[in-house]
């Protein structure tokens, strides 16, 4: 019985330092993607992004147009022959399910989506580190031969999932939206082990990760102080945004579905990706805020101060706006990989500062504008993730916003959310 016991213990003890370990990598792994993508901000457009100065705004017109052009056209060659010639690279979910990461050709598929979002291609970053985190999860499990430490509901596929969620929470400092990524979308599950480990998964990876790159706050929002206050004007404005912000997150979710499914992967991406990177380089020629995983645009609504300056924006903001999803849904449809969350909180910040406007164009009460872009954010994100929490955790924690806020956002989010799950569940049932 004795022997019994320590063999158990001592098999519970390498669980832990499995997952500490994995923790551990995907921190340093999402570092190191963190430098990578720096490195190639400052040789494609010499910058590095920062809250303060997240866009390309001094670069050259023409460097930004050759520079989104060319990684677009590269970029197409190499994912022509990983995904023809090559073992292809399951997604997170493929992975979680049981399909095998393939090492260097996923390592060169994770460096490849740095590299486009680096040199400006308009779409996501978020799944590099999750992919990363994937493999390194698989790797380390093989090592620590997990099958045969039988640990209850930890299967390889669900220590898939958190490392993958350590990923997101890794990469943007946001151990909570992590978290919640494992909870809500994942693993979809409410066993209190798993979420206590991916919890502690997220919160490990995140602070290795913020050792090695700092942890500067990731949008800024200088127009909401803290003695903010909450108000049934700001509540009912909620209320709206997140009705509008639900349709249009629903419409943006199906749109990417159909990108991803209908995605060239033969031959045809050598002339797709470069047409692409043409029409991204010629919208990057005169709006650099489009180029990117989406932090420029946001930020750019984020800094709208009072209603006076709101005057002066919104054109740029609306086109920006439409520009953005667009060219975002057409470099997937093109045959790139990569995310949509980024992109999805640039255009709820977008609506819910055009919402604003409109607001005080119908002589209603004054609201905060940067509160309206918030809101918007986190609304059209839990819509087009259909994730409320992993919504409002990641908007929040992406830029410190006082937790008061939280009040009207998540009353936005799970609004959208049952908007965006109302509108599935009736064209799912249109489509049978």
């Amino acid at each position: 019985m004795i022997e019994m016991n320590k063999a158990k213990y001592v098999r519970f003890g390498k669980f832990i330092l499995m997952l500490i370990i994995i923790s551990v990598l995907v921190g340093v792994g999402s570092g190191l993607l963190a430098f990578l993508l720096e490195f190639i901000e400052y040789i494609a457009l010499g910058f590095i992004e920062s809250a303060h100065y997240p866009a390309a705004y001094n670069t050259s017109a023409l460097r930004r147009f050759l520079s989104v052009s060319i990684a677009l056209s590269l970029a197409g060659v190499i994912w022509y022959f990983l995904r023809n010639k090559t073992q292809k690279v399951p997604s997170v979910s493929q992975a979680v399910k049981g399909e095998q990461m393939p090492t260097w050709q996923t390592i060169v598929h994770v460096c490849t989506q740095i590299g486009i979002v680096g040199a400006g291609a308009s779409i996501g970053r978020e799944t590099s580190p999750r992919e990363l985190g994937s493999l390194i999860a698989q790797k380390v499990c093989k090592l620590f031969s997990n099958q045969h430490l039988n640990i209850q509901n930890f299967s390889t596929g669900n220590i898939v999932a958190l490392a993958a969620s350590a990923g997101l929470a890794a990469v943007y400092d946001a151990p909570f939206a992590g978290m919640f990524f494992a909870v809500e979308i994942l693993l979809k599950t409410r066993n209190i082990a798993l979420i206590f480990s991916s919890s502690c998964m997220s919160f490990i990876a995140a602070y290795i990760a913020g050792l090695m790159r700092g942890t500067d706050v990731y949008y800024e929002m200088p127009y909401i102080t803290k003695g903010f206050a909450i108000d049934y004007q700001i509540i009912v404005f909620a209320i709206i945004a997140g009705v509008i912000c639900g349709v249009v997150g629903w419409v943006f979710r199906h749109c990417f579905k159909m990108a991803q499914v209908k995605q060239v992967r033969n031959s045809s991406i050598f002339i797709t990706m470069p047409m692409v990177g043409v029409l991204s380089g010629v919208l990057a020629y005169f709006m650099p805020q489009i180029m990117g995983n989406g932090r420029a645009a946001a930020q750019l609504a984020l800094l709208v101060p009072d209603n006076s300056m709101y005057q002066n924006m919104w054109r740029i903001l609306l086109i920006t706006l439409i520009a953005k999803m667009l060219i975002t849904l057409v470099t997937i449809h093109a045959g790139a990989s990569g995310g949509v969350i980024q992109p999805a909180i640039a255009s709820g910040a977008i609506i819910g500062l055009l919402l604003g406007g409109l607001w005080c164009m119908l002589s209603l009460p004054q609201v905060n504008f940067t509160m309206c872009a918030l809101i918007g954010a986190v609304a059209f994100l839990a819509a087009s993730q259909q994730a409320a929490l992993m919504s409002l955790s990641l908007v929040i924690e992406l830029t410190h916003a006082p937790l008061i806020l939280v009040i009207p956002a998540v009353i936005a989010a799970i609004i959208a959310l049952q908007f965006s799950k109302i509108i599935t569940s009736y064209y799912n049932k249109k489509q049978i």
